[in-house]
């Protein structure tokens, strides 16, 4: 079978529109719920409490990525270096 351009469908870049409505009408449910989800909050224990604002975090900070340096040889030592997603420590 030969291979086609493709051709028709979104341009690079371009948002899909179903996603945007989504998040628009999830942004709205929370908007419109904000004081009933921070009394919730609230109520949680403090463990259950910190993990809620953790997996929110997620949401408004960028993740790092992960990066992992194996040893490095020098004339003088040698250094190991991993890093881990917060994920995988869990």
């Amino acid at each position: 079978m030969a291979l086609k351009m493709k051709t028709g469908g979104r341009q690079k870049g371009t948002p899909n529109r179903t996603t945007k409505e989504i998040k628009e009408a999830i942004n709205l449910i929370v908007s419109n719920n904000i004081d009933r989800l921070q009394d919730d909050i609230d109520s949680l224990e403090p463990k259950e409490r910190i993990k809620v604002i953790c997996d929110l975090l997620n949401y408004t900070i960028p993740k790092l990525q992960s990066i992992q340096q194996n040893e490095v040889e020098t004339e003088h030592h040698t250094t190991t270096i991993v890093f881990k997603d917060f994920e995988e420590v869990n």
